[in-house]
C-alpha cells in the first residue's frame, strides 16, 4: 500500500489557528481541532472509498487546543487517517468530491474555533477551486476559450440574491493587466465574496495587481451566521482593470420541495424527493452524496438515493459564460441496524468486514472472555487503526480466519498470555505470512498507564480519564471516540503507575472523574486534586453515566451525539468491539430500555443506532423501543 506522511505538514502548520479561508489555495485543505496528534498520521491511497459518505466531517474537537490544517493535492483519491487517544476517528476524504462534502453522524466541521452550526461545507475556498475546476473542464469540453468575447468593459456590477445554503460563481476574463477595485454592497454584511485565479487558485485581494487570465468570483452567505431560509441580497463591483465582455448574471435555482434546506426523514423512506426548475443555465446537475446526475432538461423531479445518517445534496447550475449556481440541502435519514451474530467472535469477524472492507495492515487479536486486556483493547485499535477480532483460546474461529486472509494484515497483535490466546493461534497467523507482536500485562495499572504515556508523549493534550479499575463500563465509554487517555485508580488508592504518569506529565491540567456515585472516594479525589483540576461525570448507576458522559463531551462540543452503539448490559466484549464505530456506547437491559437512556433519546434524537448482538441480547422490545426515537 502506497503511503505519504504528513507529519511534516502538522509541525508547519499547528503553530496558530487558521480560518478556513486560509492562505493554501493551491491545495484542497481543512482543518479541526484536536487534542493532540502524535500516534498516527498518514495519507492512504486507493482505501475505504465506501466510507466517503460517513466521515468527510468528523468531530468538532475544540476547547482550548490548537488548529491542525491537513493538506491533499488536489486530485489525489485518498483517506486521511487522523488516530488519537482513547478511541480515534478516521477520517476519509476524496478530494474530487469536494465541492459540497458529505455529512456524517459525528457533524463537526474542520475548523480551528467552536461552533454550534452544522458542519455543511468543507471551506469556501475549497468548494470555490473544486467549483472552479469542474466548471473549467466543463467549459472546456463545450469548446469555451478563455477570450472568446471580445467586447471591453471596465467595471462590471453582480447582483443578485442567495440564502444560506446557495452560492454564486462568475467568470470573468481579464484583458490587461491593472489594479483591482471591488466595492460591495451586502445586505447586513451577511454575504462574504472570493476572487480567484482560475490558474494558479490564489484568491486576489482588493488593491491587488491583477495580471490578465481567467478568473472566477463567487459569493456566498457568510457560513458563520446561524443558518436561514430567507434571501439577502448583494451587490459586488469589480473595477481597475480591462475585462471581456462578462455576464453579470447567475443561474436562477428554483426548488419548490423541500420547502427548507435541512430535513428529517421518517424511519421507512424510500428516497428524497427533490422537485424544481432552473432559469438561465446551459446544464444542470444534481448530485446526491457522491454521485452526480446530469438532468436532460431544466425542471427536475427526482427521487434520490440515501445513506443511514446525514446526507448532502447539491443543484449545480451552470452557464456557457462560465457562471453558476449551487444549492445544498441536507437530509438526515433515521436508522437502526442490528448485527446479528450468534457468538462474539462471528460478531468481531461481521464489523471488521464493515469497518476495514479495503483490508487493514495490523489486526489486533484476543480472547472474548478477556480481562485487563479490554481496557485497553479499544484505544490500541485507534493507536494502530487496526480491527479487533476475538479467537477461541486453541484456534482462530472459522469465520475469523477468513476475516484475516480478507483483510491481508503483515501484523497481528495478540493481546494475553498463552492462556487469552494460545500457541497455536500464533502459529496459525505464522503461517499466513504474519508478524506476531505479543503483549502479555496482566496488571491494567501498567498497561493503561503506558498506553497513556504513547498518547501524552510530544502532545499538548492536557487532561486523561480517570476510571476505577473494575469499572468496566465506564472505561468503555470513555474508549469510544472520546480523545483523553485513560489512567486506573483504585477506590481508596491511587496506584503508583498512575502517580507516575501525572507526575511525568505536568502538561496535564485537567482530570476527569467517570463512574457512578461512590465508585471513587472523596480522599482519592482530593488526592487527584494536587495534579490539577478535577471535574466529575457520575450518575446512580452504570446507564446514567453513561448519558451523562455523552452530555458532558456534547457541551464541550467534542462530540456530536448523533450516532450510537446499544450493546446488552455488561456485556463488554460487544462493547469492546463496538467502539470501532467510534460513536458513543450507551448499555441498557436486555428486555427494556433503561430509563436514563429513554429519556435522554427523548430529548435528542438520534439519527442512526447499532445494535450489537442477536434477540436474545437486546430484545426486540428494546429495538421497536428504540426506533420509536427514531422518528
Amino acid at each position: 500500500m502506497k503511503r505519504k506522511q504528513v507529519s511534516t505538514f502538522v509541525s508547519l502548520f499547528s503553530s496558530k489557528k487558521l480560518r478556513s479561508r486560509g492562505n493554501f489555495p493551491s491545495t484542497v485543505f481543512f482543518s479541526m481541532t484536536i487534542k493532540f496528534l502524535t500516534i498516527q498520521l498518514d495519507i492512504t491511497l486507493q482505501k475505504c472509498k465506501d466510507d466517503i459518505m460517513r466521515y468527510c466531517c468528523i468531530m468538532k474537537s475544540v476547547n482550548k487546543y490548537k488548529s491542525y490544517i491537513f493538506i491533499l493535492n488536489q486530485g489525489d483519491d485518498v483517506v486521511i487517517k487522523c488516530n488519537w487517544g482513547a478511541g480515534a476517528l478516521s477520517v476519509v476524504l476524496v478530494a474530487s468530491l469536494l465541492a459540497f462534502p458529505s455529512m456524517t453522524e459525528a457533524n463537526m466541521d474542520k475548523k480551528g474555533t467552536a461552533s454550534a452550526k452544522p458542519a455543511r461545507f468543507l471551506s469556501e475556498l475549497a468548494q470555490l477551486k473544486q467549483q472552479v475546476k469542474q466548471q473549467q473542464k466543463w467549459l472546456k469540453s463545450n469548446g469555451i476559450q478563455k477570450n472568446a468575447q471580445k467586447e471591453s468593459v471596465q467595471e462590471v456590477l453582480f447582483k443578485g440574491k442567495l440564502d444560506w445554503y446557495q452560492n454564486h460563481t462568475y467568470r470573468i476574463v481579464v484583458e490587461k493587466d491593472g489594479v483591482l477595485r471591488i466595492n460591495e454592497k451586502n445586505a447586513n454584511d451577511k454575504v462574504k465574496y472570493s476572487l480567484m485565479d482560475a490558474n494558479s487558485f490564489e484568491e486576489v485581494s482588493n488593491g491587488a495587481k491583477m495580471p490578465a487570465g481567467e478568473y472566477f468570483l463567487s459569493v456566498w452567505y457568510d457560513r458563520e451566521l446561524p443558518s436561514s431560509e430567507n434571501d439577502v441580497s448583494y451587490e459586488v463591483k469589480v473595477s481597475g482593470v480591462s475585462m471581456n465582455s462578462v455576464d453579470n448574471t447567475a443561474p436562477e435555482l428554483q426548488t419548490t420541495a423541500p420547502i427548507k434546506h435541512e430535513l428529517r426523514l421518517t424511519t421507512e423512506a424510500k428516497n428524497f424527493q427533490l422537485k424544481g426548475s432552473v432559469k438561465g443555465a446551459d446544464r444542470v446537475d444534481i448530485t446526491a452524496n457522491s454521485t452526480t446526475y446530469g438532468l436532460k432538461g431544466f425542471t427536475y423531479s427526482e427521487a434520490l438515493p440515501f445513506n443511514p445518517g446525514r446526507n448532502s445534496y447539491q443543484i449545480t447550475a451552470r452557464e456557457m459564460s462560465g457562471n453558476m449556481a449551487n444549492e445544498v440541502f441536507e437530509v438526515v435519514k433515521p436508522h437502526l441496524q442490528r448485527y446479528n451474530s450468534t457468538n462474539p467472535a462471528a460478531l468481531s469477524a461481521q464489523l471488521s468486514k464493515k469497518r476495514y472492507p479495503s483490508g487493514a495492515e495490523t489486526v489486533i487479536i484476543t480472547n472474548s472472555h478477556f480481562g485487563a486486556e479490554a481496557l485497553t483493547a479499544n484505544t490500541l485499535s485507534s493507536v494502530q487503526n487496526a480491527p479487533i477480532l476475538f479467537t477461541d483460546a486453541n484456534q482462530l474461529p472459522v469465520g475469523v480466519s477468513t476475516e484475516i486472509k480478507r483483510l491481508g494484515p503483515s501484523k497481528a497483535i495478540l493481546l494475553g498470555g498463552d492462556k487469552v490466546v494460545s500457541k497455536a493461534v500464533e502459529e496459525q497467523l505464522k503461517k499466513m505470512n504474519i508478524k506476531v507482536d505479543r503483549r502479555v500485562e496482566s496488571n491494567p495499572f501498567i498497561s493503561t498507564s503506558q498506553l497513556a504515556e504513547k498518547i501524552l508523549k510530544d502532545s499538548e493534550i492536557d487532561s486523561v480519564s480517570i476510571v476505577e479499575a473494575s469499572d468496566f463500563a465506564s472505561a468503555m465509554y470513555m474508549s469510544a471516540g472520546y480523545s483523553s487517555p485513560i489512567l486506573l485508580v483504585e477506590k481508596d488508592r491511587i496506584p503508583v503507575e498512575t502517580k507516575a504518569v501525572l507526575k511525568k506529565y505536568p502538561q496535564i491540567k485537567n482530570l476527569l472523574v467517570v463512574g457512578p456515585t461512590g465508585q471513587i472516594s472523596e480522599a482519592v479525589k482530593k488526592q487527584l486534586g494536587s495534579y490539577g483540576k478535577v471535574a466529575e461525570v457520575t450518575g446512580k448507576d452504570r446507564f446514567e453515566v453513561g448519558v451523562n458522559v455523552i452530555r458532558h463531551f456534547s457541551k464541550i462540543n467534542e462530540v456530536d451525539a448523533s450516532e450510537f452503539v446499544i450493546v446488552k448490559d455488561q456485556d463488554y466484549a460487544s462493547a469492546v468491539l463496538g467502539g470501532g464505530f467510534y460513536a458513543p456506547i450507551l448499555f441498557t437491559p436486555a428486555h427494556s430500555l433503561d430509563k436514563s437512556v429513554s429519556t435522554y433519546f427523548n430529548e435528542s434524537k438520534p439519527n442512526v443506532l447499532h445494535l450489537l448482538g442477536g434477540k436474545e441480547a437486546i430484545s426486540t422490545q428494546v429495538e421497536q423501543q428504540l426506533k420509536g426515537k427514531l422518528n
